[in-house]
């Protein structure tokens, strides 16, 4: 939890943005890649929901 509050905290006082990815992620990442599709759909998937979190 702490890395969670850090990430969002470095995004609002610097605009550095810092995306956690667990080994799960990496690995979803790889199928979508090795299935033709495109992993930036999933990041950015990610990037909008963390960016509703940060709002709350």
């Amino acid at each position: 939890m702490n890395a969670h509050r850090a990430l969002r905290g470095s995004l609002r006082e610097s605009g550095k943005l810092i995306i956690c990815l667990s080994d799960e992620h990496i690995n979803k990442l790889i199928e979508i890649k090795s299935n033709a599709g495109s992993p930036g759909d999933m990041l950015e998937d990610m990037l909008d929901e963390m960016l509703m979190e940060l709002e709350k």
